[in-house]
């Protein structure tokens, strides 16, 4: 499915990434900031495709730096980096694919029990 037919309104894009920006700039505790960073919406996508969307390279390195996963996966199976609008947003993301397990592979970013800091 094209990026411009996900089927996930603009206020629900906006509403997870401003939460993730007020997260950033509060003392939320740990796990505040994780429930923010792992988020996903109705079609599976996370904080880090609607930040790759929408082209913000700063956006994504803090997602990143905060525990955000580069191999997360939407519900159409596409990685952040498979939906990035410009090439140095993909380029970061694909950097950070290196070493982190892969979805694909059986690795479950939303499993409550994986460790995270």
């Amino acid at each position: 499915m094209p990026v411009d037919r996900m089927p996930v309104t603009a206020s629900a894009q906006s509403g997870m990434l401003d939460k993730f920006l007020q997260c950033l700039g509060s003392d939320a505790s740990e796990w505040e900031m994780h429930q923010c960073v792992i988020a996903r919406d109705a079609s599976g996508a996370t904080v880090l495709h609607w930040a790759a969307i929408g082209g913000d390279l700063q956006v994504c390195q803090a997602l990143l730096d905060n525990g955000a996963r580069a191999d997360a996966l939407d519900g159409e199976g596409r990685l952040p980096a498979d939906v990035a609008t410009n090439e140095a947003v993909r380029s970061l993301l694909t950097t950070a694919l290196d070493g982190q397990f892969c979805e694909s592979d059986g690795y479950d970013s939303g499993a409550d029990d994986r460790p995270w800091h």
